[in-house]
C-alpha cells in the first residue's frame, strides 16, 4: 500500500469516527438488527464487508496503488493499455520515458534505474498529425529485475525495446538474449504486442543504423535458437525453440507470427523521438 492509499485510509477513518459520533451509529445498528431480525454482530459484519468493498472500488477508480514513479501492485491488469519501455541497461530507457513524459530532454547518467516508472501521458506524432493518450511503463533493464515483465505483460499493448546504437556491437549478444526473452514470452505472444526496436543515440557519428542493428539481432537470435534447440534435444533445457520465428528457416523478424517487429533510429539527447511517438500513436 503506497503513501496515497495510507493517507486515504486515514482520512476515511476520521470520517467514520465523526459520522459515528454525530449519527448515533450504535443506535442505528440496533434499529437495523430489529428491522431485519438479525443479531447486531452479524449486521456489523455485513456492513464492514460492504464498506471495505466500496472503499476498494473507490481506490481503484481514483488510481491509488498505481505508480507515478515506482512499482505497482496493480500490474496484472489485462486492460491492454500499457506501452512498455524495456531493453538492456544503459540504453536510455528511463531518459526516454522522462523525455516523453515531460516533453523536455532528460539526461541522468549517474545511476541505472532500478525502479518501475509509470505515467499516463498525451503523445503527439507530428508526422501523423494525431495524438493519443498512453500509459507508459519503464521497466528496469537489470537482469535480476527482468521478471517484472511477467507482472506487466498482461496489460501490454505495445513494447518499445531500447538499444544503445553506439555500443551495440559489444553488447549485441546480451541485447539479443533480452529481446529473445520478450519475443518468446507466452503472454507477449498471446497479446500479439507490436514491438519497436528503438535505436537510441542515432545522432552520434559512431551510431549503427537501425537496419544494421535489426539484421545483426536476427543473426544473434538465430544463433540462440540453434543453441537452445541443441539443449532441448539433449534434455538440458526447456522447450522454447519454435516459439520464435519459423521452424526450418533462419530467423527473421518478418517471420515472427505473433508480434510485428520494426526498427527505427531515435535520439533522446536531442528530443528526436518522432519515430517513437509515431509508433505509440499507431500501435499503442
Amino acid at each position: 500500500m503506497d503513501a496515497d492509499t495510507v493517507d486515504a485510509v486515514g482520512q476515511a477513518a476520521e470520517v467514520l469516527v465523526k459520522t459515528s459520533n454525530e449519527f448515533n451509529v450504535p443506535g442505528i445498528l440496533l434499529a437495523i438488527g430489529d428491522a431485519t431480525g438479525q443479531p447486531v454482530n452479524l449486521v456489523v459484519f455485513a456492513l464492514t464487508i460492504a464498506t471495505l468493498f466500496a472503499f476498494w472500488v473507490l481506490t481503484r477508480c481514483l488510481g491509488f496503488g498505481g505508480g507515478g514513479g515506482g512499482g505497482s501492485s496493480n500490474t496484472g491488469s489485462s486492460s491492454g493499455d500499457c506501452v512498455l519501455i524495456t531493453g538492456a541497461c544503459g540504453g536510455g530507457k528511463t531518459a526516454m520515458f522522462q523525455t516523453l513524459r515531460s516533453g523536455e530532454v532528460f539526461l541522468d547518467r549517474t545511476v541505472t534505474s532500478m525502479d518501475v516508472n509509470e505515467a499516463r501521458i498525451e503523445v503527439r506524432s507530428e508526422k501523423l498529425g494525431k495524438s493519443k493518450r498512453a500509459r507508459l511503463v519503464d521497466l528496469p533493464g537489470h537482469p535480476r529485475l527482468r521478471a517484472k515483465l511477467d507482472r506487466y505483460a498482461n496489460g501490454a499493448k505495445a513494447i518499445i525495446f531500447v538499444v544503445d546504437a553506439v555500443d551495440f556491437t559489444s553488447q549485441r549478444r546480451a541485447v539479443a538474449e533480452h529481446l529473445f526473452e520478450i519475443l518468446s514470452h507466452p503472454v507477449v505472444q498471446k497479446r500479439r504486442c507490436p514491438i519497436m526496436i528503438a535505436c537510441n543515440k542515432s545522432e552520434k557519428i559512431t551510431a549503427h543504423p537501425a537496419d544494421f542493428v535489426r539484421k545483426r539481432l536476427e543473426k544473434e537470435i538465430e544463433a540462440l535458437r540453434t543453441t537452445r534447440g541443441t539443449l532441448e534435444d539433449t534434455g538440458g533445457g526447456e522447450s522454447v525453440t519454435g516459439s520464435v520465428g519459423l521452424d526450418g528457416a533462419e530467423f527473421a523478424f518478418e517471420h515472427q507470427r505473433s508480434n510485428k517487429v520494426e526498427a527505427a533510429g531515435c535520439a533522446v539527447a536531442g528530443n528526436d523521438l518522432e519515430s517513437v511517438r509515431e509508433f505509440i500513436v499507431r500501435r499503442g
